[in-house]
């Protein structure tokens, strides 16, 4: 017996693309023939998912494509008042996956022997031999079939008595007319009687593995690589969407706004993250000065792979431990600042992953700025304003009836009714607020990343320190190309996702 794994996915990968593992077999071609897969919690014994599959035809490779397994043991992570280094269990999950088979078993003999035992009935004391463990136990019932059907014993269902390294043993109260004990050359197979498979699981093992709650474009998934987000070796990646502006283009935010993103490490027992902040006045592309530079350090967390770290100037002034200063003073952001620079190190301050920058938006609007914050496909949570004007909006819905209208007046002995009765009765009555929000102009690659809010599962607007869940309802989006560097300006509508409670009488 021997699974091999043909294939198999990265160890990281995001849960919502294909998981595929591709398996081989030295018994594929064996009647009644599947793979076996066990999926555990990394580490445990703790079973995830159990099941089987049959070869694929034109190769007889097992296929097995463990997403949607993982995703039931995957959610979201989001503390509101997280501003801080923190493990985000419910972001991802570790497991290790077994792969074995079964198959209608039969072993194969090549010699016997049998023994007479005498006694008032005659009983026949029958052991076939072969080269390997047969593996059936005493008390099974087993079907004998010799390769020449005119050898002895040409037996059909017998009960197993003993069973060795290389042998079974079982007893014929048949007459073979044989005096004492005799030896034969004959071979044949021996299989169950029932027709019961045998199951070998657990010959293979792939170890170590994480799915994490992201999901990957089709056009950019073939290109990914989930060693590019170890944040325990160099300039890496947070585990942020792609859309996210890089290099020299920044993400612009509100000194209001908060902004969680993940990080991952293959690693976790020896790896300390710290993160990096540095302030300038003015672009840092464009002979911008730095005003301070700042760290803070995070915890070894055991065996959890990915973490979550505030890095929003709300997070950051409002951090839960106070940053080693390197050069500056605080506070971090001064009326100067106009941008700031946010990577993660290790112990020795050598970036692990690379930099992102981002701008101080300071621009004031007559109107009340609104915060929405989603989850992005890899599963960080990023803001997005909307600085202009905006409309609030109540959709009421109702359902009548019509009830019998007066009864007997006891006064006049007569059918009457009073002013306050009613023909006509409301039930059902839910309220959704609904708010249509228009964003400033936007860039080239903010309007990329504007894209994933329309799409988002989690979307949430701020109310002070409160978060509320809401639904974005707009379901088209049309995007005009332009050659102005600010050229995008979207309109949004989204419902507040859950009713008012609505008096019943």
């Amino acid at each position: 017996m021997a699974i091999t794994i043909s294939g198999s996915p990265q160890t990281f990968t995001p849960v919502t693309n294909p998981i595929f593992y591709y398996l081989d077999s030295t018994n594929k071609t064996k009647d009644g023939f599947k793979y076996l897969v066990d999926i555990y919690s990394a580490n445990t014994a703790s079973l995830l998912a159990t099941y089987s599959l049959f070869p694929r035809p034109n190769d007889g490779l097992g296929v097995a494509d463990i997403n949607q397994v993982l995703d039931s043991s995957v959610s979201a992570f989001f503390n509101s008042n997280l501003n801080q280094f923190s493990a985000c269990p419910e972001n991802f999950v570790n497991y290790d996956v077994c792969f074995g088979e079964e198959y209608l078993y039969s072993w194969p003999y090549s010699s016997v022997t049998v023994n007479r035992l005498g006694g008032t009935i005659e009983a026949y004391q029958i052991r076939l031999f072969g080269a390997t463990d047969p593996l059936f136990d005493a008390g099974d019932q087993i079907i004998v079939t010799p390769d020449n059907p005119a050898d002895v014993p040409n037996l059909s269902f017998v009960g197993v008595s003993s069973s060795a390294t290389t042998r079974i043993e079982y007893v014929e109260q048949e007459s073979f007319g044989l005096s004492g004990t005799s030896a034969f050359t004959y071979s044949g197979t021996v299989r169950f009687q029932d027709g019961r498979k045998s199951q070998f699981p657990n010959l293979t093992c792939s170890t170590g593995n994480t799915a994490f709650n992201g999901a990957i474009s089709h056009k950019t998934f073939n290109s990914y690589l989930g060693t590019d987000y170890n944040a325990s070796s160099f300039t890496k990646k947070l585990v942020l969407t792609e859309k996210f502006p890089a290099n020299k283009t920044p993400f612009r935010i509100k000194e209001s706004n908060r902004m969680w993103v993940n990080f991952y490490s293959n690693t976790p027992s020896s790896y300390t993250p710290i993160l990096s902040v540095i302030t300038y006045s003015g672009d840092p592309f464009a002979g911008g000065s730095v005003e301070g530079i700042y760290r803070f350090t995070g915890t070894t967390t055991g065996n959890t792979v990915m973490q979550t770290v505030g890095v929003g100037p709300y997070n950051l002034t409002n951090f839960s431990t106070s940053p080693q200063i390197i050069s500056g003073a605080l506070p971090i952001f001064k009326t100067s600042t106009t941008h700031y620079v946010i990577n993660l190190e290790n112990s020795g301050s050598i970036s692990t992953t690379q930099s992102y920058i981002i701008k101080l938006n300071k621009d004031c609007f007559r109107y009340d700025n609104i915060e929405l914050y989603f989850f992005d496909r890899l599963g960080s949570i990023l803001p997005v304003n909307f600085e202009l004007q905006n409309i609030r909006k109540i959709n009421i819905t109702k359902d009548e009836y019509t009830s019998f209208l007066g009864d007997l007046n006891t006064s006049t002995g007569r059918w009457g009714y009073e002013a306050k009765d009613r023909g006509r009765n409301q039930i059902n009555t839910s309220v959704i607020e609904e708010l249509t929000l228009r964003t400033n102009w936007l860039t080239n690659q903010e309007s990329n990343l504007f894209q994933e809010l329309y799409t988002s599962p989690l979307v949430y607007i701020r109310d002070g320190l409160n978060f509320w869940p809401v639904i974005v309802k707009t379901t088209d989006l049309q995007i005009t190309t332009k050659k102005n560097q600010k050229n995008f300006q979207y309109t949004i509508t989204i419902e507040y996702a859950n009713q008012d409670v609505i008096n019943k009488f």
